[in-house]
């Protein structure tokens, strides 16, 4: 009935962790379900707020999207400034802007102090998949200045010196941005939520939740939980566990591969540069040399609504590498798989309150790890504290995703952008 992680490199290079399964009736404060980064990071705020909480888990702490995806940790949203002004004004553009950079610092310095070990390298590249040299400089400026970023652009004599590829015409810097093994960081964040009083269950699914007015009532194969209030942080897992909720969760999936060893091969596609990689096109490629002295490099991207077939996602992600670095055509893959995220129609993090007992911390698929502590810090503090942060990102709602046609949707939204994108290459 419950899984165990799926076979990649971070469960393969996790350190072990044991959670006991919920076998008895409980009762608490407040349930937090979901036990990726969303809802461990509202646990551990919760906790350290001095709410009593007990958070459950379907199958493994961090087995969802928290821990195997690409290991990227950067700042921003998956709509640019422009889009946020003319839906909730500047100055809450910027509020949210302040929650975004404050989780950012959070999460570095969770990672940089964590007893588990979590490869923690700072720094990040965007590769421009086409010419930008005419208009990224004085935008990188501007980004500077108004958002106090620290990014630097790079020509593509530069780039092309560091990355052994034409593909790049130039990039971004950000040192600000960094990567690291976010399995392991998961299964310290549920250390630090345990820490700090969190019950943590795991194989122990929410099977119904009955809202009986002032308080809740959570199902669990062998125990229930009553409560006053719940978090639901399940991503692109939730099903049909609370109607409003996952009526408004498109699942969407990603890929990711390992190659084995390059040895000096490595040499030959990036110098000595540590940093993680992405490009701009919104089913980009990133990917990044794995901080272990194996010489591997890890490889993700693409967006379907469809998931791909497990057997072919190696064949699949090797095409896109092999496009920007034809050179390792003869290059093993080691392992590769594949995850869902949570997205909203109007891709942005789903963070709110359905009524004072059922509240919501999801979706953020495209949005990046530190957003999930954002969205954990916003809603600890409107639990324990009254903050009405949450109400900007409330002002979203929660549309319906359109059913069976909303995947259809949205792949036929991701094959325009996709051919938008390849003409922008084109031309160069």
């Amino acid at each position: 009935m419950f899984e165990n992680y799926v076979e990649s490199y971070y469960s393969q290079t996790c350190v072990s962790s044991s959670y006991p399964v919920l076998e008895v009736d409980q009762s608490t404060d407040i349930c937090v379900i979901g036990g990726g980064l969303a809802g461990l990071n509202t646990a551990l705020g919760l906790a350290q707020r001095g709410k009593s909480v007990i958070l459950i888990e379907a199958n493994k702490i961090g087995w969802g999207a928290s821990g195997r995806n690409g290991g990227f940790v950067s700042g921003g949203f998956n709509r640019d400034k422009d889009f946020l002004i003319r839906k909730i004004g500047h100055d809450n553009m910027m509020a949210m802007h302040k929650l975004d950079q404050d989780a950012l610092n959070l999460v570095r310095e969770r990672a940089t102090n964590a007893e588990i070990d979590c490869q923690v390298v700072h720094g990040n590249i965007e590769g421009y998949l086409w010419d930008q040299s005419q208009t990224a400089p004085e935008e990188l400026a501007k980004s500077n200045e108004e958002f106090d970023t620290n990014y630097d652009y790079w020509d593509s004599e530069k780039t092309q010196y560091h990355y052994k590829t034409k593909a790049y015409k130039g990039a971004r810097f950000n040192p600000d941005a960094f990567h690291f093994h976010p399995l392991n960081y998961s299964l310290n964040i549920a250390k630090l939520a345990k820490d700090a009083g969190v019950q943590i269950y795991q194989d122990s699914p929410a099977l119904k939740i009955k809202d009986k007015g002032a308080q809740v009532i959570v199902e669990t194969p062998k125990g229930k939980i009553t409560v006053n209030q719940i978090v639901l942080t399940c991503s692109g897992y939730i099903k049909n566990l609370y109607p409003k909720l996952s009526q408004a969760t498109m699942p969407i999936t990603t890929y990711v591969l390992v190659t084995e060893p390059l040895g000096d091969r490595l040499q030959e596609t990036v110098t000595d540069l540590p940093y993680s990689v992405i490009d701009e096109r919104i089913s980009c490629d990133y990917w990044r040399p794995i901080p272990d002295g194996s010489t591997r490099i890890l490889w993700g991207g693409r967006i379907t609504a469809f998931p791909v077939a497990p057997h072919k996602v190696a064949e699949i992600m090797r095409k896109s590498m092999l496009r920007v670095y034809p050179h390792l055509a003869d290059v093993k893959i080691e392992t590769s798989w594949s995850g869902k995220m949570a997205y909203a129609s109007h891709r942005m993090p789903m963070i709110g309150k359905i009524n004072e007992q059922v509240w919501y911390n999801t979706g953020f698929g495209g949005h990046g790890m530190a957003a999930t502590t954002m969205g954990g810090e916003v809603i600890a503090r409107a639990l324990a504290e009254g903050n009405e942060d949450y109400k900007l990102f409330q002002t979203f709602g929660l549309p319906y995703a359109g059913s069976f046609l909303g995947p259809v949707a949205a792949q036929a939204y991701y094959v325009m952008k996709y051919l938008q994108d390849e003409y922008k290459i084109w031309r160069g």
